[in-house]
């Protein structure tokens, strides 16, 4: 006799979450915590104290200055924005 139409239910494990590497979350935060705010070209705001911190910011990220145009370009707000 044949069972036509009866599904039996598969039952798995849960899943795991995905192994992350501990150097690379220490990788991760030490960037986020590096990165320099946005600078905005308010008056008081030192622009040699904000490139200073973008130069080391781009140091630990190792880039380049021939590509380091594009993600400091993404750091300008506001006034400086428009420059």
């Amino acid at each position: 006799m044949s069972q036509q139409g009866t599904h039996t239910p598969s039952i798995h494990a849960p899943s795991q979450p995905p192994q992350v590497d501990t150097q690379t979350q220490l990788s991760s935060v030490i960037i986020q915590t590096l990165k320099p705010d946005p600078f905005t070209g308010k008056t008081g705001i030192s622009v040699e104290a904000w490139l200073i911190k973008v130069e080391h910011y781009l140091s630990v990220l190792q880039v380049n200055d021939e590509v380091a145009i594009l993600p400091v370009s993404t750091l300008f707000k506001d006034y400086a924005d428009v420059w």
